[in-house]
């Protein structure tokens, strides 16, 4: 099937001999076939050359993109895989455009993913964690409602993210091995203790530095000890907490038991299943994400505080009723990490 520009070539081209004699002008054929006068000055010269006006085959723009330059490119992001299209561009000095440089990346399988660091969990761990989970499973929901759950959490301010992008193939691990997965500092840093309920009962606190037994206990007394005496009924709360020095001292767990207040075992290596680490990553991910003003120590405590009180009830809920689900996860994982 002829091409309509051929087509149109050979409207033109059936004006040549009224051309010729004069009797119409290059203007008014354009005017009366609704083309360019330059087009039909060039079909008539063409033709006047070569007695044709068929066009020959365009070669086409040379590709910019070698197969040399694909491979410095496959090989560079393998070798570099926090690397951004701008770092990739810029490093191999490439005159194309960063979508070209995905393009490519995409054909050969790697693509960017957002990975969180999955702690290594050892043998011992992760059976005592698959036994406790099958333990826990047996239990209702009313259970999990009565449970105070309670961490402690580093926020810092324009630094270390606990996710980062990197470039991998779908065929590889979540996070390789040689891969590290945070920033080390920022622009300020508080200490943070938490509890919350499903009812969404809710405490917070802040210090600085490593907290020692003594000083655990007093955010207890402050926090989660009034926490626990506004709910005694039927249904007393339970206190959990995981296995950090501080948690576990001598001094600490006698505190507790001489307060009456029942603690819930906590397996190792099992932050996971705790939903309070959720709570955090709400409030950093609103950090990163809002435009707020923070300078110092003082206001980052006030950023953290707020975002915190803002989380609703309902979210709270959700989130403790999440647990049963966590711990299916980590049965059919065979006691390893649980992607809550």
């Amino acid at each position: 099937m002829e091409s309509t520009r051929y087509l149109t070539n050979l409207k033109i081209l059936s004006y040549y001999e009224l051309y010729q004699r004069g009797h119409i002008s290059i203007n008014m054929i354009a005017l009366e076939l609704n083309v360019s006068w330059k087009r039909v000055d060039e079909i008539f010269t063409k033709f006047k050359e070569t007695s044709d006006i068929k066009e020959k085959p365009r070669e086409g723009r040379p590709p910019i993109v070698t197969d040399r330059m694909k491979r410095n490119i496959i090989l560079f992001v393998k070798k570099n895989r926090k690397s951004s299209l701008i770092d990739i561009k810029t490093h191999l000095k490439l005159d194309i455009t960063t979508v070209t440089i995905a393009k490519i990346l995409k054909e050969e399988g790697l693509q960017v993913y957002t990975t969180k660091k999955n702690f290594y969990i050892p043998n011992e761990a992760q059976q005592a964690r698959l036994d406790t989970a099958q333990k826990w499973l047996k239990l209702d929901i009313t259970f999990w409602n009565r449970i105070i759950w309670s961490d402690e959490c580093n926020v810092v301010y324009d630094g270390p993210h606990d996710k980062i992008k990197l470039w991998r193939y779908q065929t590889e691990s979540r996070i390789p091995e040689d891969f590290e997965t945070s920033q080390k500092f920022g622009k300020c840093s508080i200490g943070v203790w938490a509890c919350f309920m499903a009812n969404g009962t809710r405490r917070i606190d802040f210090f600085n530095g490593r907290v020692n037994a003594e000083q655990y206990i007093d955010i207890l007394k402050k926090n989660m000890i009034p926490v626990f005496n506004s709910k005694r009924g039927k249904y007393r709360p339970i206190f959990q907490q995981d296995n950090a020095p501080c948690h576990k001292a001598k001094i600490t767990m006698d505190f507790l038991k001489k307060s009456g207040i029942e603690v819930l075992y906590w397996p190792p290596y099992s932050p996971d299943i705790n939903p309070i680490e959720n709570v955090w990553a709400l409030i950093k991910k609103k950090i990163i994400k809002e435009n707020f003003v923070i300078n110092n120590q003082k206001d980052l405590v006030l950023c953290v505080e707020k975002l915190f009180y803002d989380i609703d009830d309902e979210t709270l809920k959700n989130l403790s009723d999440s647990v049963p689900n966590r711990l299916k996860e980590l049965i059919d994982n065979q006691g390893l990490w649980v992607n809550a």
